[in-house]
């Protein structure tokens, strides 16, 4: 969330002492590249559907009879 906020913002900002590119300091103090945003999405939207088919299945396997 901070890198889509905040990645593509070009304005200078004091840090620790030295004027900085805000999506610099993102980048180089948090380690969260712009460019990684789409893969983000792509997981967060595949993770709950994976996690989803693989409860749904491993339910649908187990049986709760006992003979």
């Amino acid at each position: 969330m901070l890198t889509s906020q905040y990645g593509d913002v070009d304005e200078e900002i004091s840090v620790f002492g030295e004027a900085r590119a805000l999506s610099d300091f993102v980048e180089d103090y948090f380690g969260f590249h712009h460019s990684f945003l789409s893969v983000v999405g792509v997981v967060l939207v595949i993770f709950p559907i994976v996690t989803a088919s693989l409860f749904a299945y491993f339910i649908g396997r187990l049986n709760f009879q006992r003979r």
